[in-house]
């Protein structure tokens, strides 16, 4: 349990708070950090930052001036301002949670090698990498992460040596394996294929802890991550390109699943899978699409380049539109409705989407302005995990997150949250998050409140 609270750290917290810390050594003022949504639990402020405590811990926003809306002014010219600060050091803003991921990650495994040892490979061990469904050792129990020790009593030394010693068995077959520290003996039947005899298994080899020096352990540390980052990059290519299906264990999307197969192998693996994780966070941030690190320098490459917004104008509460509601509307909310009785069941993800449709339905800014920012964000994992098994099903789920994320930028759905601005009359309005009712326009700089819809009287009989 706990070392899944410490996975949603690494890929919700450190990003956000490495942008935090970076822009606050480029010089930017850093409105706001929030940890977690939902009800406030707490404020405190440090300097020019205001802190905020949420309920719901899943999620956390690191509020930068002139990058995102804010509740105070933005002066022309302002050089706390991101458009106020360098090329380059806007630049490291937008890469920080790529830049944090990183650095996470070494310091983890520097920490790990001196306190464990470094991880080797061992070439005489023989490890089960993925059992193919229907298979005979599927029908036989054989489970991913299976040390194969032994057939019929003699030792197997290395993978070259397993396929010999099948196919000079006949009939079924005693494997001896090393599951969880402990040995078992299984019997499996062989399938003849093209005259060898096969089981249906993907092999890899073992690892060893081995300690070493304090200078080996911090060098080993300092490297890997950057080896496993070229070889992980590598296969998110492939993956991304189609060149070979993706596994659910080495994609973005399972690292539940590493997770629980490192608890089972020690701290040492916990270590690993905590370094994996965080490299291929940071790389599938590197992936422009919404809301990435990736897509936000995609946008700050092609962007107009204008001049920093004047002062904001405080224009007071604005209600919003008296249109009560429309069909892009009640389509987006539907269909948000249907994610969260479908995610019912499902503690965290079904909480928070529970939450934000019944933000939707009470019109509030920053329900639209979550569903505006995660919605693109969900349809680039499922057309990632599309590509790596297409079925009906994905394809669904596709085409659902595809057209939430559309109908969330419709002109008439943004004005019925009252994201018009009473100054230029644009609908520009972004709501800045951590803030009750506040919003700021994009492309004047003034900023107000919305006031919250409230139900037609009756007519009095």
């Amino acid at each position: 349990m706990w070392l899944s609270v410490f996975v949603l750290l690494v890929l919700f917290y450190v990003p956000a708070l490495a942008r935090a810390a970076i822009a606050w050594l480029v010089g930017m003022r850093v409105a706001r950090v929030m940890l977690g949504f939902g009800p406030k639990l707490a404020t405190w402020t440090i300097g020019r930052t205001r802190w905020q405590l949420h309920a719901i811990p899943i999620a956390t926003f690191s509020q930068i001036a002139g990058l995102h809306a804010t509740d105070t002014p933005i002066a022309r010219g302002a050089t706390d301002a991101f458009d106020g600060r360098p090329r380059s050091a806007q630049l490291l803003v937008l890469l920080a949670g790529v830049i944090g991921l990183f650095v996470f990650a070494t310091a983890v495994c520097v920490a790990g090698n001196l306190a464990f040892g470094i991880m080797e490979t061992d070439a005489s061990r023989v490890l089960v990498d993925t059992v193919l469904p229907g298979s005979p050792a599927a029908a036989a129990g054989l489970l991913g992460e299976d040390e194969i020790v032994a057939v019929e009593g003699a030792p197997i030394d290395g993978m070259k040596a397993l396929a010999p010693a099948l196919d000079a068995t006949h009939g079924p077959v005693r494997l001896t394996i090393r599951r969880e520290r402990a040995e078992q003996t299984i019997i499996v039947t062989p399938q003849d294929v093209g005259g060898e005899r096969r089981i249906g298994v993907t092999l890899m080899t073992g690892e060893v802890v081995r300690r070493v020096g304090p200078w080996r352990a911090i060098a080993d540390g300092a490297l890997f991550p950057a080896r496993y980052a070229r070889y992980a990059g590598a296969q998110l290519g492939r993956d991304l390109i189609g060149k070979r299906p993706t596994k659910n264990d080495e994609s973005q999307i399972g690292v539940m699943r590493l997770v629980s197969r490192a608890q089972r192998g020690g701290p040492r693996m916990i270590v690993g899978a905590a370094v994996a994780i965080a490299i291929q966070f940071a790389l599938w941030l590197l992936v422009p699409v919404p809301p990435t690190d990736g897509a936000r320098v995609l946008w700050w490459i092609f962007r107009k380049r204008t001049a920093p917004l004047a002062a904001a104008v405080e224009a007071g509460i604005v209600a919003p539109t008296k249109v009560r509601s429309n069909a892009p509307f009640i389509a987006m909310v539907t269909l948000v409705g249907m994610i969260a009785a479908m995610l019912l069941f499902a503690a965290g993800t079904g909480l928070v989407v529970a939450v934000v449709f019944v933000a939707l339905l009470q019109r509030r800014p920053w329900g639209w302005a979550l569903t505006r920012t995660f919605a693109p964000y969900l349809v680039g994992a499922a057309l990632y995990s599309l590509m790596g098994r297409y079925d009906a099903g994905e394809l669904l789920r596709f085409a659902l997150f595809l057209a939430i994320a559309l109908l969330a930028r419709v002109p008439s759905v943004r004005l019925l949250f009252g994201l018009r601005c009473p100054v230029c009359g644009a609908v520009a309005g972004e709501p800045v998050l951590g803030a009750q009712r506040a919003l700021q326009c994009r492309a004047c700089g003034s900023s107000w409140a919305v006031a919250l819809p409230t139900p037609p009287s009756g007519s009095s009989a």
